[in-house]
C-alpha cells in the first residue's frame, strides 16, 4: 500500500508547471505586501477535485490537482547555493522511529525511514534545473499579468507575449509544447496607499 506522503510527494515533483510574467508596475504591488504574484497564487496551486471534458465529451475527474507556479525571470541558484540548500536540508532532521526485525532467530532494531533522505530527495527535486531531456518542470502554460497603472498597457502586454512565445529551447525558459495555454490578468488596486493624494 502507497503511503499519503509518497502519494504528495509525486504529486508535488511531477505536477503541471505554469510560468508567471508580470510587468514591473504588478510585480511593484505586490512586493508592497512582501509577496511576488506566484506567492499570491499558491493558496490555489492545490485542488481538491478538478473534472474537464476531452475531445470526446466524456468527463473526466483529476482528484487532488497540484499546479506550481514559477516566475518566468527568477534565476536558477548558484551551484553553491544548491549545495548549501541540500546541506541544510539534511543537518535538520529528527531522529527516525526504529522498528524490530527478526533475522535468523536474531532481533535488530533498525530505522523505519530514512528522514534525512527524505528531506534531502524533496530538496535535489525542487532545485534541479530544467533539462533537455525530461519535462518535468516544462511549462504548460503562461500566465501574463499587467497593472491597471501601467502607462502604455498595450505595449507591455505586447512584450509579454512575445516574451511568452517559443524562445530558443537551448535557454530556459522551456516550454512543454509550442502551442501553450495563456491567461491573462489585469492586476488593479482598489487602494492608493499614499494618504496625501
Amino acid at each position: 500500500m502507497v503511503c499519503d506522503d509518497d502519494n504528495d510527494f509525486i504529486r508535488g515533483i511531477f505536477c503541471p508547471h505554469v510560468a508567471v510574467l508580470c510587468s514591473d508596475k504588478a510585480q511593484e504591488i505586490c512586493r508592497k505586501n512582501n509577496l511576488s504574484f506566484s506567492d499570491l497564487l499558491n493558496p490555489y496551486s492545490r485542488l481538491t477535485d478538478v473534472n474537464f471534458k476531452d475531445a470526446n465529451g466524456s468527463t473526466i475527474n483529476v482528484p487532488n490537482l497540484q499546479i506550481a507556479f514559477s516566475n518566468i525571470n527568477s534565476q536558477p541558484l548558484s551551484v553553491t547555493k544548491e549545495r548549501s540548500r541540500l546541506h541544510d536540508s539534511v543537518n535538520i532532521t529528527t531522529e527516525p522511529s526504529n522498528i524490530a526485525v527478526k533475522i535468523g532467530g536474531r532481533e535488530i532494531t533498525i530505522p523505519e525511514n530514512t528522514p534525512w533522505f527524505t528531506k534531502w530527495r524533496r530538496t535535489f527535486l525542487q532545485i534541479q534545473s530544467v533539462s533537455d531531456h525530461e519535462y518535468t518542470k516544462h511549462f504548460l502554460g503562461c500566465i501574463i499579468v499587467i497593472s491597471s497603472s501601467d502607462e502604455e498597457q498595450v505595449s507591455i502586454l505586447t512584450q509579454q507575449v512575445q516574451q511568452s512565445i517559443l524562445p530558443n529551447q537551448n535557454q530556459s525558459p522551456k516550454w512543454f509544447h509550442t502551442t501553450i495555454l495563456r491567461y491573462y490578468v489585469v492586476l488593479h488596486e482598489s487602494l492608493n496607499p499614499d494618504l496625501t493624494m
